[in-house]
């Protein structure tokens, strides 16, 4: 468990999880599942038409409309209407492609803050030569710190000064000690 004590004081911003990931996810099953959904009662990929019932089947007669074959042998010519399942492709490649664009963003939002978080070692560095007086609240850099002020800075004013050193320090702004 982490206290606002330690969020305040923490070298480098914490990493916020993207909800991209989890929705990326989400869009690649609704894509697969709508996918075979539509393949297995579409017949998207036949052109025979699929038994019905037990008392004969459906399959297309040498005019090339469906006709309906009793187990008799009986032959009724009859159109039966196939269900148009092509929305379930579109709703399919929308998902797909949804899902495409949410892992392209989680991916980008990543690799930027790998790439902001490059100057966090010398962050730590000068965090690790400051000092926190719980009595008055502050925090405190020894005076042989060249260039570091050698007066008691609040949280905000610390979080500043280490952040700026890591190269991040517009994100302090952004995220004010509480």
């Amino acid at each position: 468990m982490t206290s606002a004590l330690s969020a305040a004081l923490a070298p480098a911003p914490a990493r916020r999880t993207s909800p991209f990931w989890a929705l990326s996810v989400l869009a690649g099953l609704v894509s697969i599942a709508t996918f075979i959904g539509g393949a297995a009662s579409g017949h998207w990929f036949s052109d025979e038409q699929p038994a019905q019932g037990a008392e004969g089947y459906w399959t297309t007669g040498p005019d090339g409309n469906p006709m309906h074959v009793t187990y008799g042998g009986f032959v009724h010519d009859a159109v039966q209407a196939r269900p148009n399942l092509a929305f379930l492709g579109w709703i399919s490649a929308l998902a797909l492609l949804t899902a495409v664009v949410l892992l392209v963003a989680a991916s980008r939002r990543r690799a930027e803050f790998q790439e902001l978080m490059t100057g966090r070692p010398a962050a730590e560095r000068l965090w690790a030569q400051a000092w926190y007086c719980d009595r008055c609240g502050t925090a405190h850099f020894p005076a042989a710190a060249a260039g570091e002020p050698s007066r008691a800075l609040t949280l905000q004013e610390f979080r500043a000064v280490v952040w700026e050193a890591g190269g991040y320090g517009d994100m302090a702004r952004q995220q004010p000690v509480v």
